[in-house]
């Protein structure tokens, strides 16, 4: 399921000797067409110019990107209990290969999706793991103020007003 950050270009620039970086890419939106987004705050122009869609980037070029992003979707929407004992046991494994790297994990979970990993209908993942470094961007601006202390989350601007309003207020709020 996850990736390390040698397979995702963007992440790859970020990739530090402090740092193991690793990734979940799931298909954005509905992309996998099962009738359920990956992405509930969606908007037209963010689903027409996703990096994670298979008209962008490297999976425009390699249709086996995006049929492995379809597949861990399916996974999730078809077994989630599964899916997330899959996912814990990943990310014990890679925070075990940080540690003996001495780094620090560091998971982004969304990195085309925007699924609340943190509440407990998704396993509550980051609160698993309080030595492990979480991330994402989020259109649902409410997860921000509540995020777990070891999961970063940032709103997600786009061009709908009410993302910007509450982008605006995270950011006069602190965060």
């Amino acid at each position: 399921l996850l990736a390390d950050a040698t397979s995702n270009t963007k992440l790859r620039k970020s990739q530090t000797q402090e740092y193991r970086i690793v990734s979940l890419s799931l298909s954005p939106a509905d992309e996998a067409g099962t009738g359920k987004t990956n992405c509930p705050a969606a908007t037209a122009g963010c689903i027409s110019c996703c990096v994670g869609s298979p008209r962008t980037g490297m999976a425009q070029v390699f249709n086996t990107i995006m049929q492995s992003r379809i597949a861990k979707t399916r996974f999730l929407q078809e077994d989630r209990e599964g899916f997330i004992r899959h996912l814990l046991s990943e990310i014990h494994t890679e925070e075990k290969k940080a540690n003996a790297d001495g780094r620090k994990l560091v998971v982004r979970l969304n990195t085309f999706s925007d699924i609340p990993w943190e509440v407990a209908a998704f396993g509550c993942i980051p609160q698993c793991f309080n030595d492990v470094i979480f991330y994402d961007y989020t259109k649902l601006h409410g997860r921000v103020k509540k995020a777990p202390e070891n999961y970063s989350l940032v709103g997600s601007w786009s061009e709908v007003e009410s993302h910007q309003k509450a982008c605006i207020d995270l950011l006069l709020s602190g965060h």
